[in-house]
């Protein structure tokens, strides 16, 4: 007969297990940061630091990119041009290596700064 408590210990340790080895995860959540940038003919302009495996240096890099949302199953465009010709601060990660800016438009606004220089 296998006692009560080894048995909860057992669960214990195969529910353990199971969160470190990263089964049911998705894709990594990354942290939403503020981001600063210009919109230029609709699309997202500033700097982001990205890591160059070349020389194994993280750099900043001047992206130009048309910036996204999150939505259920993927991703959406975000239209900018009532921005355009406004330095912007957005909520959001940039990923420099692709120059793919994703911001968070759920829980932060965009707020106008003043105009690109």
């Amino acid at each position: 007969m296998v006692r009560p408590g080894l048995m909860v210990g057992g669960w214990v340790l195969c529910i353990i297990l199971l969160c470190l080895s990263g089964i049911g995860w998705g894709r990594p959540i990354l942290p939403y940061k503020p981001i600063e940038g210009c919109v230029r003919q609709g699309k997202f302009v500033a700097q982001l630091k990205g890591y160059n495996h070349r020389t194994g240096h993280w750099e900043e890099h001047l992206c130009r990119s048309t910036a996204q949302y999150e939505v259920k199953g993927g991703m959406a465009p975000l239209d900018l041009s009532p921005y355009e010709g406004k330095r912007i601060q957005v909520w959001g990660h940039g990923d420099a290596n692709n120059c793919v800016v994703t911001i968070d438009v759920y829980r932060h606004s965009i707020e106008v700064i003043g105009p690109c220089p």
